[in-house]
């Protein structure tokens, strides 16, 4: 199966087997949160800076598109909660901004080369409704082309059934 931008796994990797994270608005989020429905996750290295500003502000901007198609939006970074909360207030992100408390996420998908990695690498994920990763984003992320990139292949998919 040829996309447009992303890799395709062969095997889809399995759904994490668990995790504790906090929403900017301060709910709790765990794996329960990624079932039901396919989601694109996207890591950044800290809120409230300039790349990663364009990018968010890219799927703030696409967003009723992926929602159009069944596809949740989470970001997902270990910027402290005050600075998340204020930083998805202020560019009106319609979608939830994660704190990877215990960096289990940035770990399980390969956002970090390990558990003392100050921030994440940009590294983007497409889950299928079960969870289970069918794409990935590793290598020239460019920004602000970064969140069309991703609308491109997930429309791909969908028009194939796949998510």
């Amino acid at each position: 199966y040829s996309l447009l931008h992303g890799t395709m796994l062969d095997t889809p990797r399995p759904l994490i087997p668990g995790f504790h994270a906090t929403a900017h608005d301060g709910s709790p989020r765990d794996v329960a949160d990624l079932m039901g429905h396919p989601t694109v996750i996207w890591f950044f290295p800290a809120a409230n800076t300039g790349g990663c500003t364009v990018e968010g502000c890219g799927y703030r901007d696409l967003h009723a598109e992926f929602a159009a198609l069944g596809v949740d939006i989470v970001g997902v970074s270990f910027t402290d909660l005050a600075t998340n909360q204020e930083w998805a207030k202020r560019l009106a992100f319609p979608y939830e901004i994660w704190r990877d408390d215990e960096r289990t996420l940035a770990t399980y998908y390969q956002a970090v080369d390990g558990p003392d990695t100050k921030y994440p690498k940009r590294r983007t994920r497409v889950l299928n409704a079960e969870g289970k990763v069918l794409l990935e984003y590793n290598d020239k992320i460019i920004v602000g082309a970064h969140p069309a990139d991703v609308l491109d292949d997930v429309r791909m998919l969908h028009a194939a059934g796949k998510l």
